[in-house]
């Protein structure tokens, strides 16, 4: 996409009522710029009055005749000017922040959306499509890459139109006043930040599409570091990744550094370059004694140079920062544009049946092969039966595809031909929001997020909708009684770190208790005594035993002393 196709692309991706709303920030940034070039402006009658000289008509306006106009001495009409010039200047002062506090606001409500509108996107892709997604990739979009779509791409460009629409105001105005030294002045400005653009342009796109890529290479080092801690403590390896982490921060913070100077140096030659002229020519005035006769030229050129420089300066680096940043939208165009997902919403919305007990699941010459991989089948002409107060084995070899089939049995996996019946009914005929209700999974990696353990067990974050009975017999049912109590605030107690220090055996009964205080009717448990000793196996065992009546539990597993245990055996 060019400038253009990513400007349409953003407010194409936005409601109707925000692009209303950055029209009207957009047409209240241009009323900026004229009460900017009014406040300037004005300052030159004002020394002409001070003065008490004459003016032509070839200038800004005609003082005298305004001045008549109103039947105002010269001593009336300098206090007027004066009056006028302070109220610009603090209208001009108080709309600019009001300005910069809306548009803050504004930008701040546009990033979240995208922000929440990318992550909508990879939460909703189907389970097979998003394990082909790098977990840094998706941080790097959701954070990095809206950022830099937002903040350093398409906000600048509302600001690049009032300073550009402010210094046209300037230019005009000033030609009335002198139109040679004015375009003299202005062309010089020009052609610089012109000339700094041509010979900055490849660096600065350059430097932005390498910090990108060195920002996702950090995301990376740290999520491979701390998943794989224990691994690299003991082999020595920490010290080669703090290593990896240096080398690329100092990159990155080099790049950052490449891109403040690219910004600035035309703004620090130009001021040296100013200062130096400035020198010369006001030594020629004051020599040839035309410094009060030039006054309000020298003063309305020099407060119009210390304004519009920066200006200029503003909007080269933004443009700089525009085609820099404009890039950013390749990595946003499929999250951003892709209206319907593979994934699970969609999915919920088209699906009308809701079912209110679950009695049976049958699996009818079930047959899967993943996209990626069509010659061979990972699960081949299965089929099964699952009822209430039963617990059930899914067995098979390393590969033979026992967790695929949690996933499809969860409705993560749509690609599959044969079917699933629950009751009498299709699972594909079946609300996935209904189903999703009915059924919970524990994997062998338990999640537990940072809060307190009765967040965790009940999933509510709001400790009013929490029904403290039904809490107190749920831990009662799984065991973990003694373990609370050992706990310094109880069940209130805080998790931390996805929970590092809490045994095997106690996340496995947590995940159990979620799954009795969300009243499931059916239980998915992948490798459940994977990471269990011999008496944590014993106790999560019996535990089943005492939760299954109505219920439908369902393990896939290797292990023979769990696979023996349960009441029927399937080889997958």
């Amino acid at each position: 996409m060019n400038i253009k196709e990513s400007y349409f692309f953003f407010l194409k991706n936005i409601s109707t009522k925000d692009r209303y709303e950055f029209v009207l920030l957009t047409i209240s940034s241009l009323f900026l710029a004229i009460i900017e070039f009014i406040s300037v402006i004005l300052i030159y009658p004002f020394i002409i009055t001070l003065q008490k000289l004459k003016t032509s008509g070839t200038e800004v306006f005609n003082i005298h005749f305004f001045q008549n106009i109103f039947n105002l001495s010269n001593q009336q009409f300098t206090k007027l000017l004066l009056f006028s010039i302070i109220f610009f200047f603090i209208f001009l002062s108080l709309f600019n922040f009001f300005l910069t506090y809306k548009f803050a606001f504004y930008w701040s409500r546009i990033k979240g959306q995208f922000q929440s509108k990318v992550f909508y996107y990879y939460t909703n892709l189907n389970y097979n499509s998003l394990l082909h997604v790098n977990n840094p990739l998706i941080v790097k979009n959701i954070i990095y890459e809206v950022n830099r779509f937002i903040s350093l791409f398409i906000a600048p460009i509302s600001t690049i139109l009032n300073k550009v629409f402010y210094l046209f105001l300037t230019i005009a105005g000033l030609t009335y006043i002198d139109p040679i030294i004015s375009l003299i002045l202005f062309g010089i400005l020009f052609f610089y930040y012109f000339a700094a653009y041509i010979l900055l342009k490849r660096i600065a796109k350059k430097n932005s599409i390498s910090r990108s890529e060195k920002f996702e290479s950090i995301l990376k080092i740290v999520d491979d570091t701390i998943g794989n801690f224990q691994f690299l403590k003991i082999s020595n390896l920490i010290k080669k990744e703090n290593e990896r982490f240096k080398k690329t921060t100092s990159n990155i913070n080099y790049y950052d550094a490449q891109g403040d100077l690219i910004s600035s140096l035309p703004k620090n030659l130009l001021e040296i370059i100013f200062y130096i002229s400035g020198v010369f020519i006001l030594s020629y005035f004051i020599k040839e004694n035309l410094v009060f006769l030039y006054l309000a030229k020298i003063v309305i050129f020099f407060l119009v140079f210390i304004k519009s420089a920066p200006s200029f300066q503003l909007v080269y680096s933004l443009f700089v920062s525009v085609k820099g940043h404009y890039s950013c939208v390749n990595s946003l165009i499929e999250p951003l544009s892709n209206k319907k997902t593979d994934g699970l919403a969609n999915l919920s919305l088209s699906k009308k049946t809701n079912i209110s007990i679950i009695s049976s699941i049958t699996i009818k010459k079930l047959n899967f092969r993943f996209s990626d991989n069509k010659s061979r089948l990972i699960i081949n002409n299965f089929s099964c039966n699952f009822y209430k107060d039963n617990i059930f084995a899914i067995q098979g070899t390393s590969g033979s595809g026992k967790s695929t089939f949690l996933n499809i049995l969860m409705g993560l996996e749509k690609n599959y031909k044969g079917e699933i019946v629950v009751n009498d009914t299709n699972l594909n005929k079946i609300s996935m929001n209904c189903w999703y209700s009915s059924i919970t999974y524990v994997p062998q990696n338990i999640y537990l997020f940072s809060g307190s353990l009765k967040q965790n067990i009940t999933m509510l974050e709001n400790d009013s909708e929490i029904n403290l009975k039904k809490l107190d017999s749920v831990i009662s049912n799984v065991g973990l009684n003694s373990f609370i109590k050992k706990l310094d605030k109880g069940i209130n107690s805080q998790i931390i770190n996805n929970a590092k220090l809490i045994s095997g055996g106690e996340k496995q009964r947590i995940a159990l208790a979620r799954a009795l205080y969300k009243n499931s009717q059916v239980i998915l448990l992948d490798e459940p005594i994977n990471n269990l000793d011999a008496y944590n196996a014993n106790i999560f065992k019996s535990t089943l035993q005492k939760i299954k009546k109505d219920r439908i539990i369902i393990l896939v597993a290797h292990q023979k002393e769990i696979i023996n245990f349960c009441d029927k055996i399937y080889n997958l």
